[in-house]
């Protein structure tokens, strides 16, 4: 039940993000949630740049961000 419970809140979390709009759903709105989700549960968050991004060859994401005037995050 505990497993299910968690799904169910992850899937209505995602929701919830999903009807926000752009202007306010940023990668700094994601990356502050994902800091505040991983200090709630004990969970190390590690965040890629767009430095660290562009190390690891991930080009296609970091194109999508380059029309933007927020830096990206992941």
């Amino acid at each position: 039940l505990e497993i299910w419970t968690a799904t169910a809140n992850g899937a209505a979390f995602a929701r919830q993000l999903g009807n926000l709009p752009g202007n306010v759903c940023t990668p700094n709105y994601l990356a502050s949630k994902a800091q505040h989700f991983g200090e709630e549960y004990g969970i190390d968050v590690e965040f890629l740049d767009e430095t660290n991004m562009d190390e690891l060859g991930m080009h296609f994401l970091l194109s999508v961000g380059r029309c933007s005037d927020q830096p990206s995050y992941l």
